[in-house]
């Protein structure tokens, strides 16, 4: 059996206009189609689909050529509206990459995270899995994260039940990273790469 677990790395992209407001730069990107559609998928059950995506749903951008592209990780409704149940995405490219946004582009506008350089190499998750692809998660979870999995895969402390169907963890490892793609320690900072990167994968 291979046991080699599918990576795959950022490339950059250049943005010449930023609608709404970036905090971070490396942050995946979502391909808007012509269209005005972005990949997303159900918050709760994790299905795939294809939502709308209007200037009023969130933060994109445009490139030289004419793409545009949303930030990953926003929540939408099926017609576009802001805050709804569905999360845009990054869908990996044929070429096996995963499309960011270059820092470097956006003047002030955006700073890279500590260690959190274009180029690292992330491991791909499978979303709603019992266990991990890589090393145990690092990521330190302030709020409680509840889950049927016991005992949890990354080793977080639980804090809930001994029995389930629900159990409840907190700390190191309690749930996968935050919204920038990147893991999180104890001090609030960003862990550097390679190494502290999942990516959820989900199929079409």
């Amino acid at each position: 059996m291979n046991n080699v677990r599918p990576r795959s790395r950022f490339r950059p992209i250049a943005a010449t206009r930023l609608h709404g407001r970036l905090d971070v730069g490396n942050v995946r990107l979502s391909r808007m189609s012509r269209a005005g559609t972005v990949w997303t998928v159900d918050m709760e059950t994790g299905e795939p689909h294809e939502c709308d995506f209007t200037p009023a749903s969130g933060t994109w951008l445009e490139t030289e050529d004419g793409e545009r592209w949303a930030l990953a990780a926003q929540a939408v409704g099926r017609d576009g509206s802001p805050g709804g149940a569905y999360l845009t995405v990054s869908r990996i490219e044929d070429d096996g990459v995963i499309p960011a946004i270059d820092p470097s582009t956006l003047g002030d506008a955006a700073g890279v995270p500590l260690g959190c350089e274009l180029g690292g190499l992330i491991i791909i998750e499978t979303f709603g899995s019992a266990t991990n692809a890589g090393n145990p998660l690092q990521h330190v979870c302030t709020l409680p994260v509840q889950t049927s999995t016991h005992p949890h895969p990354d080793g977080a402390a639980l804090v809930g039940p001994t029995k389930g169907p629900v159990f409840t963890y907190i700390g190191r490892g309690a749930a996968l990273n935050d919204i920038h793609g990147g893991e999180v320690g104890a001090n609030g900072r960003y862990l550097p790469l390679p190494g502290h990167s999942p990516s959820l994968a989900a199929s079409k």
